[in-house]
């Protein structure tokens, strides 16, 4: 059986290149992975790769680390450090990672085991050296995470050296993908859309959301995915209005509509896409919502170019879904002429952002002012969420900023 999909080595080697480029001479790296955490007994929560270690090493593993030194010349070294695992543990665990596998993984030539990491550390820090870490600005406490845990080691055996976050250039350089990034997000949609197309032949009344659920994630897995991109969204009748309904333990009734937001995980990199389906035929009312969105999909594809923002992409994609709803009766133009600019009328029916970043996370690196630059991918998610109508449609792409403006990622697969 071949083993689940990973990027080259060469694609690991050129992103440390790239991020050795931005960090000043006398300087050094420090990351790690994520690490297991206990749930319950003896058993832990699934384990979530770091996606920032991930993007620099293809390690999934936890409690891996990486260090990259530059030093006062330029020249710089990297070593990943990996934990040194019992022979006992191999009987439980099966394969476990390895220098050799590492090495292979992520093309690093110089592997230690992890309790080497401070006497590295010593020899390679000076007074005057610049420490980095990936810090986060918003973060629990609570548990120990990677960047919290570089932090901790500095401040314990380097006190006194400069000290600084490296996330915003890692982002910089996550948020545009390279060719390999990008065939990986577009198998992930192709699986994507062929499970829905599967699961959309088994639509019946009398089912229970978590059959179609499982009818997507056995088609994954059998297509050497890893399984969903985060939690689905199976969504019918009533529960459509719910923006992040995940229960999916509802049955079907002739005359719902069924939201379906889904996303296959191919290669560490992630899909995300919205489909509405009628249960038996379409009512006339759901028909209409389905249209007005459908309307606005289409025509906000355009909007989709290097210069442009989420901010703007905003702006414009609520001003169509505002004609929209005043074409429902759900609004009227004495509340628009009313309203509050920061909370204009069609909130009520629409409210969340039209996009998002799309990559290693299903919400990737970027904010709302970030300026769209070729290589970028988005989704573009129109909705109109009517909880007296018990209806909720919400159309979901993901699409690719080009030199000229845009490619709909997942346009082969059917509204």
């Amino acid at each position: 059986m071949p083993r689940l999909p990973r990027l080259s080595h060469s694609f690991y080697q050129s992103t440390r290149k790239k991020a050795v480029g931005k960090m000043p001479d006398n300087s050094l790296l420090l990351m790690f992975a994520n690490k297991n955490h206990p749930a319950n007994a003896d058993a832990y929560y699934p384990y979530v790769r770091n996606s920032y270690f991930y993007y620099l090493t293809g390690i999934t593993e936890p409690d891996t680390a990486l260090i990259i030194h530059r030093d006062s010349k330029g020249k710089y070294e990297e070593l990943l450090l990996i934990p040194e695992i019992p022979e006992w543990r191999k009987v439980w665990d099966g394969e476990v990672l390895d220098k050799q596998s590492a090495r292979e993984i992520s093309g690093a030539k110089n592997i230690e085991y992890l309790p080497s990491l401070v006497p590295v550390l010593r020899d390679l820090v000076n007074p005057n050296t610049q420490l980095f870490y990936p810090g986060r600005l918003k973060r629990s406490e609570t548990v120990l995470f990677p960047e919290q845990r570089a932090k901790s080691i500095f401040r314990r055996y380097f006190p006194s050296n400069r000290q600084k976050s490296v996330i915003e250039t890692l982002n910089k350089l996550r948020l545009v993908k390279g060719e390999e990034e990008i065939s990986m997000i577009r198998e992930a949609i192709k699986l994507t859309g062929e499970g829905l197309e599967l699961m959309k032949s088994r639509i019946n009344s009398g089912k229970v959301e978590y059959e179609l659920e499982t009818d997507l994630l056995g088609y994954f897995r059998r297509k050497r995915s890893r399984g969903f991109a985060f939690d689905p969204i199976i969504a019918s009748g009533a529960n459509s209005c719910t923006l992040h309904y995940i229960q999916n333990d509802s049955k079907l009734k002739t005359g719902d509509v069924l939201l379906t937001d889904v996303g296959a995980e191919f290669g560490g990199y992630n899909a995300d896409i919205t489909r509405v389906y009628p249960v038996g035929k379409w009512s006339q009312r759901n028909k209409r919502v389905f249209d007005a969105v459908y309307r606005v999909i289409t025509s906000s594809v355009k909007l989709y170019k290097p210069g442009t923002t989420i901010e703007e992409i905003n702006r414009e994609v609520g001003e169509l879904v505002e004609g929209e709803l005043l074409q429902l009766a759900l609004i009227n133009s004495g509340e628009i002429s009313s309203q509050n600019e920061n909370k204009p009328a069609y909130r009520k029916y629409f409210m969340h952002s039209a996009a998002h970043f799309l990559g290693l996370d299903v919400h990737d690196v970027g904010d709302k002012k970030t300026v769209l630059k070729p290589g970028m991918v988005l989704t573009l998610e129109p909705g109109i969420y009517i909880p007296e109508w018990q209806v909720g449609v919400r159309l979901e792409d993901d699409i690719l900023i080009t030199k000229d403006g845009c490619e709909v990622l997942s346009r082969g697969i059917p509204y």
